[in-house]
């Protein structure tokens, strides 16, 4: 048990002396008065404090959730109960309290039942502060301060039905609508889809950007370019869904006419957007084309009232329709207008809609298979509630989300933070980062600026594979200096420096060359590290001795090499993305290590 949930317990421990106290002789004893008032301003402090630690060192329970704003409850019932028993405070006040306390309660198990957090109101603590002063100034009974005790007691009696009609107020669509997490559904328009010309990538991209968002998803449509078949898909789709997601269909020609569809489907007019219109003006003095068809310009009617999103990599604009508490959101077929839009602008928009917040952190591993990682977590993963943690396997890779719901940013750290340290403790080395955004090879660029080395790459069955991955990262020039694809033994002897009687002994798919590869790439380059590889990707070549997907590399890091022998399995690709990822990995690890022998 943590330090901010024993501040809790210890909280509900002190409840029993304090009634005691309180009651003593009927609470004609001051000295037991004044001691009744120190364990209840003690109590309150811990209040104070558990809060703040479990906020400031990620140490937030699903315990201490619970019995956190329990024991507030008890120990200021408890303190009211006993006052009206002495003759200090009218019944109505406590009744006025507590059924405040129930209606909140009540509201607060609904929302968690639908995967929301009602989040604390500054009128609800400023209650709070109030009643507890209220308490204090009632146990404490001086005459002299009678005025003060009744104007702070009226003031919490007020406060409190504020308070109430505040969460109400907020809150209410809790019970008329059964919660606020939404359901979205995605439709890919597009025959083209249909007939699997091109591959339909937009859907799995909006699919995990959604469930990022936790937003519900039941289906998933595709639908070809056809008036009828579309509108029977977005009608069915907006009765059963409260947001819908289309992607294709914008453009200028016949086919396109998602927008037309959704907008008759909505009861929503189309007009000229000037705005849009000259977007496109703009966009075509510029063509190299005299004639521009007239039909273009249909790129700049809209559905009358809906928000226009401005398309920076193309014509056609992504529109949000809002209309009968349901949602459209039409967005551009290309991935490379989609993606950008829909993370500058719907994501957010989509965002604004939760009344709780998803806090989600990405823990990356190398080194471990997808059931290997599930079972080293299985303790975690059986017992989630909130975060919760999800795996996904990647090439010679898992990914591991962890994904909280909080009432606000700052909570939903709190909650995952506690499992990233997990995690990390439980892989050690093999978590290469916990930032979604960070790929394996600018981990490796990143560790390389870091400890200021330069490296190179010698390859021979993954043709230049590493190589490409290291360029794809930006200002990569700094520590990445040269590639080398050294596919026959001549250029392996040529450029390496590896020997003929190497490869006559023991083959150019061996320990020994993998080993000579990456030191006389060193060499050759100049740089403080070099991995190579070499092995046989398929699917002919291999022999019983040495099968396909018989992979050695090594890494020299300053003079000292580590060598690897993988046996992988699948098609020709498959075997040379492993490999790829395996040698950054093997690259990370060894500078790691190298730095640590330096170290000690």
């Amino acid at each position: 048990m943590n330090l901010p949930n024993k501040l809790t317990v210890l909280r509900i421990c002190m409840i029993p002396f304090f009634v005691a106290a309180l009651l003593y002789e009927n609470g004609a004893d001051q000295t037991m008065r004044i001691i009744a008032n120190v364990i209840f301003i003690t109590a309150s402090l811990t209040d104070l404090l558990d809060g703040k630690i479990a906020r400031k060192y990620g140490l937030v329970t699903n315990f201490g959730k619970f019995m956190d704003p329990l024991a507030d409850k008890l120990l200021v019932c408890s303190a009211l109960i006993c006052l009206i028993q002495l003759g200090q405070l009218p019944a109505w006040v406590v009744i006025v309290i507590i059924s405040r306390e129930f209606i909140i309660s009540g509201f607060r198990l609904v929302a968690a039942d639908n995967g929301i957090v009602i989040a604390a109101s500054y009128w609800g603590k400023f209650k709070t502060v109030f009643q507890m002063t209220a308490v204090v100034l009632l146990i404490f009974n001086i005459p002299a301060l009678s005025v003060l005790t009744s104007a702070v007691l009226w003031i919490a009696v007020i406060l409190t039905v504020v308070s109430l009609v505040d969460y109400v107020a907020k809150n209410i669509k809790v019970l008329t609508e059964g919660g606020c997490k939404m359901v979205v559904e995605l439709i890919s328009v597009g025959t083209e889809i249909l007939m699997g010309n091109i591959l339909n990538s937009n859907t799995q991209y909006l699919a995990e950007k959604c469930a990022l968002l936790g937003l519900d998803q039941y289906y998933q449509v595709t639908v070809g370019d056809n008036y009828g078949r579309m509108m029977e898909s977005v009608k069915r789709a907006l009765d059963r869904s409260d947001i819908v997601i289309l992607t294709g269909g914008l453009g200028p020609t016949e086919d396109d006419m998602t927008k037309e569809v959704c907008a008759e489907a909505m009861g929503m007019e189309l007009v000229e957007d000037p705005h849009t219109r000259s977007q496109l003006e703009a966009f075509f003095a510029g063509n190299i084309y005299k004639e521009i068809p007239d039909n273009n310009w249909k790129m700049a009617m809209v559905p009358q009232g809906a928000i226009v999103l401005d398309n920076p990599n193309g014509m056609a604009p992504g529109l949000i329709l809002e209309k009968n508490g349901k949602t459209a959101i039409l967005l551009p077929g290309p991935p490379n207008e989609l993606y950008p839009l829909f993370e500058g602008q719907v994501f957010p928009y989509l965002e604004r809609l939760q009344q709780s917040v998803l806090v989600s952190r990405m823990v990356k591993i190398c080194g471990y298979g997808e059931s290997q990682v599930e079972d080293k977590l299985l303790d975690l993963i059986d017992g989630q509630t909130n975060p919760t943690i999800a795996t996904y396997a990647k090439t010679a890779e898992v990914h591991i989300r962890i994904t909280a719901r909080a009432a606000d940013y700052e909570e939903g750290k709190a909650l995952v933070a506690p499992v990233i340290r997990e995690i990390k403790s439980r892989f050690g080395n093999a978590v290469y980062t916990t930032d979604e955004k960070t790929s394996l090879e600018m981990a490796v660029a990143a560790l390389l600026k870091e400890k200021q080395l330069t490296m190179a790459a010698a390859e021979s069955c993954t043709g230049g594979m590493v190589a490409a991955r290291m360029v794809n990262v930006s200002g990569v020039s700094d520590v990445f200096m040269q590639g080398m694809v050294t596919y026959s033994n001549e250029a392996k002897m040529r450029l390496l420096g590896v020997r003929e009687e190497t490869l006559a002994a023991y083959g150019a798919v061996s320990e020994e060359t993998a080993v000579q590869m990456a030191e006389g790439g060193a060499a050759a380059a100049g740089t403080d590290v070099c991995v190579s590889i070499t092995g046989i990707a398929g699917p002919e070549g291999g022999t019983p001795e040495k099968p396909v997907g018989l992979v050695y590399m090594a890494c020299c890091v300053k003079g000292k090499t580590v060598v690897k022998r993988y046996q992988f399995k699948g098609n020709r690709a498959k075997i040379r993305e492993q490999s790829t990822v395996k040698a950054l990995d093997l690259v990370r690890l060894c500078v790691l290590e190298y730095e640590n022998r330096s170290d000690s």
